[in-house]
């Protein structure tokens, strides 16, 4: 219980809600940047807004959870905007803005709970190639099998991690890497000790 405490609250700090309602109502518009209230219109809906540290590329994300969730990622700062809608087997449930290949630019991974009862999660990621554009990454997800609702991902020491318990009770921990390659993005995890 202690554990499922602190990971809430690292949850909790973890995503930067900092954007309002769309204030003009045209639907290009992303939210004021200054503003500290974020209205939902359902109380499960995943409505984040996440700027980087000098405040050059912001996304936002918009997501009307249900079984199958429609999301949709919009940015602002970079030289080829991105826009795009898509839908999710499951639920958003959590954010994360990150540099994890340290080359001086954020990417957002995006974490969901599959629709399903078994508790596992999905991650779906934009990288911003040099703020130029976002491209989305490719995750090579661990076919780790994993006892019902163990599944966490969470951001810890500017990292991505994974955590979960296998079917023999054992604990395993990963760290994602995000390596590129020409003109992708490949999210790989990595086990821990």
């Amino acid at each position: 219980m202690k554990n499922f405490i602190y990971f809430f609250v690292l949850l909790l700090f973890a995503c930067k809600p900092s954007g309002g309602a769309d204030q003009n109502n045209t639907p290009s518009a992303l939210p004021d940047t200054k503003s500290s209230s974020q209205p939902q219109s359902e109380a499960n809906d995943f409505n984040r807004y996440f700027e980087d540290e000098n405040e050059t590329i912001s996304f936002f994300v918009e997501a009307k959870n249900r079984e199958t969730s429609s999301v949709r990622i919009r940015t602002r700062g970079l030289d080829d905007e991105y826009d795009r809608a898509f839908e999710v087997e499951g639920q958003m449930v959590a954010g994360h803005l990150l540099d994890l290949d340290s080359d001086g630019y954020k990417e957002l991974y995006l974490v969901y709970k599959y629709t399903d009862d078994s508790g596992n999660l999905g991650l779906w990621a934009l990288a911003s190639d040099r703020n130029l554009k976002a491209i989305e990454v490719k995750i090579e997800e661990t076919n780790q099998i994993r006892k019902m609702n163990s599944d966490r991902v969470f951001q810890f020491d500017k990292k991505l991690m994974r955590s979960m318990v296998d079917e023999n009770g054992n604990p395993l921990k990963f760290t994602y890497q995000l390596k590129k390659t020409g003109d992708s993005f490949e999210l790989s995890a990595t086990p821990n000790g």
